[in-house]
């Protein structure tokens, strides 16, 4: 599964999915070089909420400001998350976007992230 962000470098970065130690899933954007056979972190697309704990763990906020700009509609066309936000939660400052994963994405998120 991959998705491009385009934002600051039209870059096509791999999914992983990983837990959060409380609890939710983790989406992160990995960076693989094919030439030297090198693998680099890029970005976590989400974040952990207290409020996620309402939902199951097909449900993920997606930090979507600051560096993360870009990431969500990346997401959504990389047909990772359904394009609806389910709800929107209040962190800080920032308006947290609450998206469900697409049936693809929860699948491969299962192969992933042992329980």
């Amino acid at each position: 599964m991959k998705v491009t962000l385009n934002a600051y470098s039209n870059i096509e970065l791999s999914v992983r999915f990983n837990k959060y130690q409380k609890g939710g899933t983790a989406i992160i954007l990995e960076h693989v070089d094919g030439d030297i056979g090198f693998t680099e972190q890029y970005a976590i697309a989400t974040v952990y909420v207290v409020e996620l704990e309402q939902f199951s763990d097909e449900y993920v906020a997606i930090k979507n400001y600051a560096e993360n700009e870009g990431v969500l509609n990346a997401l959504i066309d990389g047909g990772v998350v359904e394009e609806e936000a389910v709800a929107i939660i209040r962190s800080g400052f920032v308006d947290l976007p609450i998206h469900k994963l697409t049936v693809r994405a929860i699948k491969k998120m299962k192969e992933e992230v042992i329980e």
